[in-house]
C-alpha cells in the first residue's frame, strides 16, 4: 500500500466505526425505550396491587356492605392524602365526590367476593373502567396518586434472577 492510499483507507474505517457507533447508539435508544416501558408496566401493576388489596383488606372483615365500602374509601383515600388519618370519606372534599363515585363499585364487588357473592360486574372490568374514566377526567393515571408508597424493588440488573 503506497502512503497515497492510507488516509483513503483510514477515512473508510473510520466509516465503518462510525457506522458502528451509530448503530450501537440506535440500539441503546431503544433498550432505553423499553427499559422505560417495562419500569412503567411494573409499578403500575404494583400500584394496582397495592390498590386492590387495600381495597380488600378493608371489606373483608365488614359483612355490611356500606361499612365495607366506607372502610375501603377512607383507606384509599387516607393513603392518597385526600383526606387526613382520622378522617372519613364525609371529609373527602365535593369536587373528589365523582372520584368516589367512580371507584365505590370496586369495593362492592370486592366485597361480594370476600362474602362468597357473585358481584355484578367483575372487579378487573369496573377497575379497567374506572382507570380509564380517571385518565378521561384528570388527564392522568389515579396510580401517579399512589407514587412511592407501593412501589415494589426493581428488578436485578442484568437479568440475573435474584433467588
Amino acid at each position: 500500500m503506497t502512503v497515497a492510499k492510507i488516509p483513503a483507507a483510514l477515512a473508510r474505517y473510520r466509516k465503518v466505526a462510525e457506522a458502528a457507533s451509530d448503530a450501537e447508539t440506535s440500539f441503546n435508544r431503544v433498550v432505553l425505550e423499553k427499559r422505560r416501558m417495562l419500569e412503567d408496566q411494573r409499578r403500575t401493576a404494583w400500584r394496582r396491587f397495592h390498590l386492590l388489596d387495600m381495597i380488600w383488606r378493608a371489606v373483608q372483615p365488614l359483612p355490611d356492605l356500606d361499612d365495607a365500602t366506607d372502610a375501603a374509601m377512607e383507606a384509599v383515600f387516607k393513603d392518597i392524602g385526600w383526606i387526613g388519618q382520622t378522617g372519613t370519606v364525609d371529609d373527602l372534599p365535593e369536587m373528589d365526590d365523582p372520584v368516589l363515585d367512580q371507584l365505590e363499585p370496586l369495593a362492592e364487588a370486592m366485597h361480594a367476593l370476600a362474602h362468597g357473592q357473585e358481584p355484578d360486574r367483575a372487579p378487573e372490568a369496573v377497575l379497567s373502567g374506572f382507570e380509564a374514566w380517571y385518565q378521561e377526567q384528570r388527564g392522568m393515571s389515579f396510580y401517579e396518586l399512589l407514587a412511592g408508597r407501593s412501589e415494589h424493588p426493581p428488578v436485578p440488573s442484568g437479568g440475573q434472577d435474584a433467588g
